[in-house]
């Protein structure tokens, strides 16, 4: 039985009848065109990385006469390459718009229920619930529901899940359908081998060894890691420019927490032995938020927890090497690629990582998130492995 037809029965309602539609009103649109969708009533239930499928498949839509309009609320995450309708349109409007979209990509939401009224071929994607209850009671004959192998665990029905389960549907899964369903002679060449859940979260981190204007990056979280090189002037000069998360290995002056107090976002302060308890006690005492991370275990970590009784515990940071990675052995030479989502700055230069920036191998620009992953990469490299998007990739 349907989700809907046990709600129908519990409230005493009909389904609508045959002929029987939502009301519509008129929205200019293109001639061909497809919907997406990113949201849903449950965050659960919200797949994170929608951006990369319509990175895998925008080219070839938009090449075979199609545009993709994005219709939701304005605190969607807006999707690149897609025409904003975000909060721009009435519900009957929306509804007009998904009656004459040519495929409605979404997740399992009310629009994708709208859809399958209007007979609109839809993907809609399924986590923490499951398709056979959930999905359209009306629904295209095309229309193709994807849901999570959970890894072979039950649906949670959870409004929060920790990992979402719906993230481990792979984008080419999704590209590949969409091209299925519109007609589109073409099949992705991508093999997802690994998806941080960090992944859809841009992040800038900035080496204090010079300033950055406030301007320049705007969107995202930013981050001083003076664990790399400790300079308080530029530590100063940059928490002046913007707020800040903070990440430090030696204590910072009480003159510089006072005065940049309301700047720090977060601070970390890495610590394996002998944490400067004067420098905690400072945190505290300005209400400033801070967490103590180590990478030691054991007998070490019990003794900086000895250490810290008195304040906040410290965290225990796992380290990532590359059999971290559960499909290792898919990696293959010059052929897989990884995108990362934090990117580091210096006064040298734009790099991919802590391991890119030690061996100097620099970026062009902060949009260029790609590179090759390399055989050599170590610890150093793969402790970011929650912001890494690693996949091989083939010409087709």
């Amino acid at each position: 039985m349907k989700l809907i037809e046990t709600y129908a029965n519990n409230v005493g309602v009909k389904l609508p009848q045959e002929g029987e539609k939502p009301y519509l009103s008129f929205h200019p649109t293109p001639e061909k065109y497809i919907t997406i969708h990113t949201s849903s009533g449950m965050k659960s239930k919200n797949y994170d990385y929608f951006q990369e499928v319509i990175n895998l498949t925008a080219n070839k839509i938009n090449k075979s006469g199609y545009k993709i309009l994005q219709i939701g609320k304005s605190d969607d995450e807006l999707i690149s390459q897609a025409l904003d309708l975000r909060s721009k349109t009435t519900l009957y409007q929306s509804n007009f718009i998904i009656k004459n979209s040519s495929l409605h990509l979404g997740n399992d939401s009310v629009w994708t229920h709208v859809a399958g009224l209007f007979d609109t071929p839809c993907i809609s994607l399924y986590g923490p619930t499951i398709k056979n209850v959930c999905s359209p009671y009306y629904s295209n004959k095309n229309s193709t529901y994807i849901e999570s192998h959970r890894k072979n665990k039950k649906a949670s029905h959870s409004f929060f899940e920790n990992p979402k389960t719906i993230n481990f549907i792979n984008p080419e899964e999704i590209a590949n359908a969409i091209f299925r369903l519109l007609g589109i002679e073409s099949k992705v060449g991508v093999e997802t081998i690994f998806i941080g859940k960090h992944y859809n979260k841009n992040i800038i981190e900035l080496i204090p060894n010079h300033s950055v204007p406030s301007e320049i990056f705007t969107n995202g979280s930013f981050n001083l890691r003076a664990d790399l090189h400790f300079d308080l002037k530029f530590i100063e000069i940059n928490l002046a420019q913007r707020n800040c998360g903070l990440v430090t290995c030696e204590p910072i002056p009480r003159t510089t927490l006072e005065k940049f107090k309301d700047r720090i976002k977060l601070l970390f302060y890495k610590c394996d032995e002998n944490p400067n308890i004067e420098f905690i006690k400072d945190l505290e005492s300005l209400n400033i938020k801070y967490s103590v991370v180590t990478e030691e275990k054991d007998q070490k970590l019990q003794q900086l927890k000895l250490d810290l009784f008195d304040f906040n515990p410290p965290l225990f940071i796992k380290s990532f090497d590359k059999n971290s990675i559960g499909n290792y052995s898919r990696i293959e030479n010059n052929k897989t690629i990884f995108k990362t989502s934090k990117i580091l700055l210096s006064q040298d230069g734009i790099f991919l990582s802590d391991w890119h920036w030690k061996n100097k191998k620099k970026q062009t620009s902060l949009s260029d998130n790609i590179g090759i992953l390399e055989k050599d990469m170590d610890s150093c490299f793969y402790k970011n492995m929650d912001h890494y998007f690693i996949f091989n990739h083939e010409i087709i």
